[in-house]
């Protein structure tokens, strides 16, 4: 599964758990799946998607002896983007299965689309959502329409990735600075065309305005002088 080491981190945490104050949280996704140790490829090719009934209570039962318990405070269902309508009839109502029987807290979604999670939230009861890279530092195209929606309908919103994925807390990786140095050159040539063309032409432009503003006066001066003589 997706989570498989992270739950297996976690469950680490949790032993030395008894020595902290604050309360946790303990939260999980379904949804979106790859076999344990296979490597993420950029593309998303190794990874499944799956929002069955089926296939959610399966996972559930799998991050529940992953972690060691019998409850999980929220489970969120993962990228369901391209699958609406398929998680909303099999992951949601089994989530809600679990809901009622006690074994989930809370159902969530975690999602990087504004809009998947705004048309989520008009079909579904949600008690959160998981919103990543569209409320950040950088830019916030969450904030027109899913927001006010989540603050009608009282979901709450974790914002994640709030540097843009490390980008405003590292810099730019190696391909995102590629395209910026592409950006900017392109924007030199941009600038010097408008420079060479643009500034001139302007010029010849609002020279011939003056000159036929200084004919209309020289015209307009000298009826006035034949009108008084």
């Amino acid at each position: 599964m997706l989570l498989q080491a992270a739950e297996t981190r976690v469950l680490l945490r949790f032993s030395h758990a008894s020595a902290l104050s604050i309360p946790d949280l303990l939260c999980t996704k379904v949804g979106r799946s790859r076999p344990f140790g296979q490597p993420r490829l950029p593309d998303g090719s190794s990874d499944v998607w799956d929002f069955s009934y089926d296939f959610t209570l399966r996972s559930v039962a799998q991050s529940l002896q992953r972690l060691q318990t019998d409850r999980l405070d929220v489970v969120h269902i993962h990228d369901p983007d391209h699958s609406i309508e398929e998680a909303l009839r099999g992951t949601y109502r089994a989530l809600q299965r679990l809901r009622d029987e006690g074994v989930v807290g809370a159902i969530g979604v975690g999602s990087n689309s504004e809009k998947a999670l705004a048309e989520l939230a008009r079909q579904g009861e949600f008690a959160c959502f998981l919103l990543a890279n569209r409320y950040t530092l950088l830019e916030q195209p969450a904030l027109p329409e899913l927001l006010p929606l989540c603050q009608q309908r009282g979901i709450a919103v974790i914002a994640g990735g709030i540097f843009n994925s490390g980008v405003l807390a590292t810099g730019a990786g190696a391909s995102a600075r590629i395209s910026i140095g592409i950006a900017v050159f392109y924007g030199m040539i941009a600038s010097t065309c408008l420079v060479v063309v643009f500034v001139p032409s302007f010029y010849v432009v609002m020279q011939g305005i003056q000159e036929r503003f200084t004919r209309r006066a020289v015209r307009d001066e000298a009826a006035a002088v034949q009108n008084r003589s």
